[in-house]
């Protein structure tokens, strides 16, 4: 974007530059946590990140996700004990999957099937937790046209979905 070899990106809103880059709300999404299926939580449908405090931990470590996971786990006055770390998200589900650890995410795969086979459990977080913005980022130099504009409206649309 700064380089204006893009007009926009699809982002999570995690300290982004107000003086480089412009952006507009599309949705926002809530972290969950996954497990493995055969899991001692595996029956619920929500959990407090205080419940997985001895649980190992499996780290999606994107750019600018690991500092985001790691105030969630600050916000509940735990430490996580990471067992595995990637920065692929499949790579993170498919660990959960074979059960090296329990793992936070935001983004959400239509299915709970892995790459790899294995299947994880999906349970929503009901500590008090902000969901995290999904933007559509330009540069600030950038000017909206009306293909920009129907282009933002589409994303948001589908991303809502």
């Amino acid at each position: 974007l700064q380089r204006g070899e893009l007009d926009m990106a699809i982002m999570y809103d995690l300290k982004l530059d107000q003086h480089a880059v412009t952006w507009e709300p599309l949705s926002k999404s809530k972290p969950y946590v996954i497990i493995p299926p055969d899991h001692k939580y595996g029956s619920q449908e929500t959990i407090s990140l205080k419940e997985l405090e001895s649980e190992e931990y499996v780290l999606f470590d994107a750019p600018g996700s690991k500092e985001y996971f790691y105030k969630l786990f600050s916000q509940v006055g735990i430490k996580p004990d990471i067992s595995f770390r990637s920065t692929s998200l499949e790579s993170v589900r498919s660990a959960v999957g074979c059960g090296l650890g329990f793992s936070i995410l935001t983004m959400r795969p239509p299915s709970e099937d892995c790459y790899d086979g294995n299947k994880i459990t999906s349970l929503e977080i009901r500590d008090k937790i902000d969901p995290t913005a999904i933007v559509m980022v330009r540069s600030a130099k950038l000017e909206v046209e009306p293909l920009h504009r129907k282009f933002i409206e589409h994303c948001s649309a589908v991303i809502s979905e």
